[in-house]
């Protein structure tokens, strides 16, 4: 009775590692975020359609019926520094040298990783924030409808200006979980 009793709760903690990362991106995958604009909560759904060899996604906003295509190049994906939340409506954009919202590049995920600091552009801003990592959290989040602890990368953007970004500690498909600038965007769920 002791073993069975042993492996059970051995059992229950595998279970629970194995639980904590299992956010994996796949074709098919469906992310949907909350954005708050002006005062409103619009809900955007990304719907991957192929991960490789480039990135293809359709968008759609609930909330003002909008939706598009996009494709994000593997060059965009290894080493791009801007984010867009720029989107064209009922058409298609190709992103060579910037991600969507999403989305961050290989190369900014690494060098947070490796040498705690990086840089981003937001939004087709001017000026270059540098990102600093504060460290490696747990995020819950829900995935095909449970919810679950995922690992992200927790940084801030230079300045005074209190602007923080969560990153889903993933390499091969960085994605944003949650960021707060002077308008603030988070993941609510996954489905695989």
């Amino acid at each position: 009775m002791k073993k069975l009793f042993y492996f059970f709760i051995v059992g229950m903690l595998i279970s629970e590692i194995g639980h904590s990362q299992d956010l994996t991106i796949t074709d098919n995958s469906k992310l949907f975020y909350k954005f708050n604009e002006f005062d409103k909560a619009v809900t955007y759904e990304f719907a991957i359609k192929s991960i490789t060899p480039t990135i293809a996604y359709e968008w759609s906003n609930s909330n003002k019926g909008e939706n598009g295509l996009g494709i994000v190049t593997q060059e965009a994906m290894e080493g791009a520094i801007n984010l867009t939340f720029y989107y064209i409506e009922d058409g298609f954009i190709t992103l060579y040298d910037r991600t969507p919202s999403f989305l961050i590049s290989r190369k900014i995920y690494e060098e947070l990783k490796e040498t705690k600091k990086s840089r981003i552009r937001i939004q087709d801003n001017e000026n270059t924030n540098t990102l600093e990592l504060i460290g490696i959290e747990d995020y819950d989040l829900i995935i095909n409808k449970e919810e679950k602890k995922v690992k992200v990368l927790h940084a801030t953007l230079s300045g005074d200006s209190g602007y923080e970004i969560w990153i889903l500690d993933n390499p091969g498909f960085p994605i944003v979980v949650k960021l707060k600038t002077f308008k603030e965007y988070e993941l609510k769920e996954v489905k695989q």
